[in-house]
């Protein structure tokens, strides 16, 4: 059972590192820029229910 623990945790490592970039190619960051200025931010109408 401790190899089949070992082998999960290494998997989940890799995983998380080919995530991160560091075991393949850089994730692009298109879509992690910043937000939009409020002024150009979509108006979002939210009903209030009293």
């Amino acid at each position: 059972m401790r190899i089949v623990f070992v082998l999960v945790v290494l998997v989940n490592a890799a995983l998380y590192g080919v995530g991160q970039g560091w075991l393949g190619p850089v994730p692009s960051s298109e879509g992690r820029g910043q937000l939009a200025p409020p002024e150009q931010a979509p108006e979002r109408m939210v009903p209030i229910v009293q």
